[in-house]
This record gives C-alpha cells, sequence and structure tokens, in this order.
C-alpha cells in the first residue's frame, strides 16, 4: 500500500470525515457532477531522509487536500473533520499491509473559491512522515 492509498484509507474510514462527504475523496481532482462536499488530495513533495550510508527509507510527503462545497460553513467542517482525524496522528495507517507513519502535521490551511464551478473552497496543507 502506498502512503496515497493509506490517506484515502484513512479518511474513508474516519467516522467524523465519512459523516459529511461518504467516500467524495479523489485523487488530484473532484470529477465534474459530483454530489458537494467533496474532497480531491494531490502530492505537492517529498523529501527523502538521507544518513551517511544513504537512503533512511523515511518520507516527508506534503499534501495538500482541496474541499469543495456548496457553502463556506460546509467547506469549513469537511476541513475541520479531515484536520482533526489526521493531525497528530502516529502509528499504522491504512490497516493491515498499511503504512507506518511517524507523524502527520496539518500545517496550514487558508479559503478559496471556485468561481466557474460556484464552490466554496477550503485548502489544507498536511506534512505526512512516514516510512518507505
Amino acid at each position: 500500500m502506498n502512503i496515497e492509498e493509506a490517506l484515502y484509507s484513512k479518511l474513508t474510514g474516519d467516522a467524523g470525515v465519512a459523516a459529511l462527504v461518504v467516500a467524495r475523496i479523489y485523487p488530484n481532482v473532484v470529477p465534474q457532477d459530483i454530489a458537494m462536499p467533496a474532497v480531491a488530495y494531490q502530492r505537492i513533495s517529498t523529501v527523502r531522509d538521507m544518513a551517511h550510508d544513504g537512503p533512511t527509507g523515511v518520507a516527508h510527503a506534503r499534501f495538500q487536500f482541496t474541499i469543495s462545497a456548496s457553502t463556506y460553513s460546509s467547506a469549513r467542517n469537511v476541513a475541520n473533520a479531515i484536520r482533526v482525524a489526521l493531525d497528530g496522528f502516529s502509528g499504522l495507517m491504512g490497516g493491515v499491509g498499511g503504512v507506518t507513519v511517524e507523524a502527520v502535521f496539518v500545517e496550514n490551511d487558508f479559503d478559496g473559491y471556485n468561481q466557474a464551478g460556484g464552490e466554496q473552497v477550503v485548502r489544507m496543507d498536511a506534512l505526512v512522515i512516514h516510512q518507505e
């Protein structure tokens, strides 16, 4: 399992997130004509730790979650549920065969608006430190 699959599993398995978006969580972009609210996630960057004798197997992956909703309060509620599910998490993510996560830090979030689709948007960045 890769870290993207583990994040998807973590979020869709979290009661607070699932109550708001069910499984409407997609890589890179929310498809058109999907019920709102919905979430897209994408890897922004990855830095891998190195030691004197080579790679350590630890990656620092930065993900951005884009939450789209018909109302601002709905977008904020989903963003807060994702923050609660991820911020400070450490352990096995994704269940058996999952990814060992050393720590997740939700680093920031900011508001936006998708004028083309008319959706309220919240973007949230999280740093996921994990074993590869």
